[in-house]
């Protein structure tokens, strides 16, 4: 026998006050806000020891064998109770001023709000924030505007949970001065903008100033059971405090021959500033990982350029636009003395960070085709001045052969990555990256007399992409399956196959042949049809018969076709395999009442 009852309590307030101050002076006014949300559960719980029995003889009803007892074999029945509450607090009191003195024109604002949350006492956060803005604008030529934000989080220890992030922005309308009055009839705005600021980054660990113990299985058995323990607890660092991101931006905007032809550009450069990265190395003897704390920076430069074109001939009205953008990331500040290339994250080999290093790299050999029978001697060892490859003690005809880089004091004839460091990367080199370079949307409309039709398109310029895996390589395993692609392998009857000597369970060179090399890497480069729709306004005449002011019969296609040179089911967009992109077709009539 048994109950259970549950009761849930939401709780949703809010309050929204607004307060014409315009008696202390003119276009001030005060707003305040608050909202208050509360969920509350109970559930109460209650089973007892219950048995069921089962009949020794079919045919005898009145004999039963035994009992099966349920309720985790316990004599005692379950009772207790279940119970979770949340709730968040917000508010906000925000300072408006807009005031206009002949050709000047000024605003500002300040804001302040408060956000707490709390989640049956086991988590709270609470965050704390002052923000301000004032502009100022002469004439529609000279704008400027004033930032800034002061917020504070408990993510960080007290001391460090406050920063101060400022901007500024100008503007120059220079359509708008004298001397450009003789080339209004071609250029109808022209304006010079730029821009600096700071943003902080709290995004990080709760409470990752403490160290804690996480409840884990122990690696051993006690009383035929498995205990309950507790991790060892990791370092930490108190004094880390918010990331800062800095940016600074030019652009240009314009408009020509009476605003058909428009366009911007704008170059950036974005500093991070006090990323969150282990401050040094620590022996392996000192049982941990090292802390992390505010010991990175990178640099990001950029620029995007945006042009379109609308225009109306009688009937038919038509534009279309394009715009193009690109940026590199490089590390600035790194604790890596050593500059070395890789390190390991989860058990898995990955790039490592270093002063100079590019976001994206990719680090690999250069292919130098296969070896073949000429590369050996009769008794199947390499010929004298043909490389070697470091940890394969035999090379087959079909085997990879890799390109021998190094040159001077470091000039081997064996194939290896050295000290795995930039001053020592042996045999290896940069590639290519992975990062998406010149990325790029081409969109357009056109209509007539009530149909139009409209189109997006977007795309990548220039990307490299080193897939690897079994999605990639040919795999002669136990249970391996071909896929189609991988079927072009290195044979003594095909010496001219894409992919080198597969051997079956990864003996030889079968892995040493799939190493990150410059043959295999895929140009991720692509372009795809986001959407095209096609639609047909019914005249107004008809609509106005149906009683209706206005209706629309569409059709409309998104991700119809994508062109790229990767492999199939592998996403342009994400870089991974995955289920395929499906295009989806829809046909549907808006109607206005």
């Amino acid at each position: 026998a048994g109950f259970t009852r549950a009761t849930n309590t939401i709780n949703e307030t809010n309050f929204i006050v607004d307060y014409d101050m315009s008696w202390l002076t003119q276009g001030l006014k005060v707003r305040g806000m608050a909202s208050f949300d509360y969920d509350a559960y109970y559930n109460r719980k209650f089973t007892s020891t219950f048995a069921t029995y089962e009949l020794a003889d079919k045919d005898n009803y009145n004999s039963l064998a035994g009992y099966t007892k349920f309720n985790d074999d316990t004599e005692l029945g379950y009772a207790g109770n279940d119970q979770t509450t949340t709730y968040k607090l917000y508010m906000e009191v925000q300072l408006n001023y807009a005031r206009k003195f002949g050709k000047h024109d000024v605003t500002a604002m300040a804001l302040y709000n408060q956000n707490d949350y709390r989640y049956q006492a086991e988590l709270a956060k609470r965050y704390q924030g002052l923000v301000g803005r004032a502009t100022y604008g002469y004439d529609d030529r000279y704008l400027a505007e004033v930032n800034f934000g002061y917020n504070g989080s408990e993510n960080f220890r007290e001391g460090k949970r406050f920063g101060f992030f400022p901007s500024v922005s100008i503007g120059w309308n220079i359509a708008e001065e004298v001397f450009m009055a003789p080339l209004r009839e071609v250029l109808s705005s022209l304006k010079l903008r730029g821009s600096w600021g700071q943003l902080g980054n709290q995004a990080i660990d709760n409470y990752g100033f403490y160290s804690v113990m996480n409840p884990e299985d122990a690696k051993w058995i006690y009383n035929g059971k498995v205990p309950t323990t507790l991790t060892t607890p990791g370092l930490v660092r108190a004094n880390y405090t918010w990331e800062k991101v800095e940016t600074i931006n030019v652009g240009i905007d314009f408009s020509l021959l009476g605003n058909r032809l428009s366009g911007a550009f704008d170059w950036y450069r974005r500093d991070t500033k006090g990323m969150l990265a282990p401050g040094m190395d620590f022996p392996a003897v000192a049982g941990a990982a090292a802390p992390l704390q505010n010991a990175a920076d990178l640099r990001t430069k950029g620029w995007e350029l945006s042009i379109s074109w609308r225009d109306q001939i009688r009937d038919w009205n038509y534009g279309i636009g394009f715009n193009l953008y690109d940026s590199r990331t490089k590390i600035t500040r790194f604790n890596n003395d050593t500059y070395s290339l890789f390190t390991t994250k989860n058990g898995q080999e990955v790039n490592q960070y270093y002063k100079g290093y590019e976001i994206g790299t990719i680090w690999g050999y250069v292919t130098d085709g296969f070896y073949t029978d000429a590369d050996f001697n009769a008794d199947g060892t390499l010929k004298d001045g043909v490389v070697s490859i470091n940890g394969v003690a035999i090379q087959h005809p079909g085997d990879i052969k890799y390109m021998n880089l190094r040159d001077g004091e470091n000039s081997t004839n064996r194939i290896d990555r050295g000290d795995a460091t930039l001053d020592n990367p042996g045999d290896l080199k940069i590639i290519g990256n992975n990062a998406a370079r010149y990325n790029f949307g081409i969109n357009g409309f056109v209509s007539w007399k009530g149909v139009d039709l409209s189109f997006l398109m977007q795309g990548v310029a220039k990307r490299d992409a080193w897939i690897g895996g079994e999605i990639m390589f040919p795999h002669a395993g136990t249970f391996s399956t071909f896929l189609s692609h991988q079927m072009d392998y290195w044979t003594p009857e095909n010496p001219n196959a894409y992919y080198g000597r597969i051997y079956q369970n990864a003996q030889y060179a079968h892995s040493v042949n799939q190493w990150t090399q410059t043959k295999f890497l895929s140009n991720a480069a692509y372009l795809r049809m986001k959407n095209i729709t096609l639609g047909y306004n019914l005249p107004k005449s008809l609509c106005q018969k149906m009683s209706l002011i206005g209706a629309k019969v569409f059709f409309s296609g998104e991700n119809l076709f994508t062109i790229s040179s990767l492999l199939p089911g592998i996403d342009p967009e994400a870089l991974s395999w995955q289920y395929p992109m499906t295009a989806t077709y829809s046909f549907g009539v808006s109607i206005n009442l």
